[in-house]
């Protein structure tokens, strides 16, 4: 989030055309929302209650799923998320 706040404000000290900025500063914001609406909708999973090989429902932008618990060694996270 901050990222976006500091890509916000170098955007709005920059010169330039105010179209492409006001273009850029809707991505962002667009981008913003986005992360704003994962994070409020994100549940904390009490370790004490789900295990490695535990299947935990997962809903992402592309739609619903499953997300296997595994031990660090064997994450691979670029086939669940975006």
């Amino acid at each position: 989030m901050a990222e976006l706040d500091a890509e916000r404000q170098r955007l709005d000290a920059a010169r330039e055309d105010d179209a492409e900025r006001r273009h850029r500063r809707a991505i962002i914001n667009q981008r913003r929302g986005d992360l704003s609406a994962r994070l409020a909708s994100a549940e904390v999973v009490d370790p004490n209650r789900q295990g490695v090989g535990d299947t935990l429902p997962l809903q992402t932008a592309r739609g619903e799923g499953w997300l296997q618990v595994v031990a660090v060694a064997y994450a691979d996270l670029t086939a669940v998320l975006p």
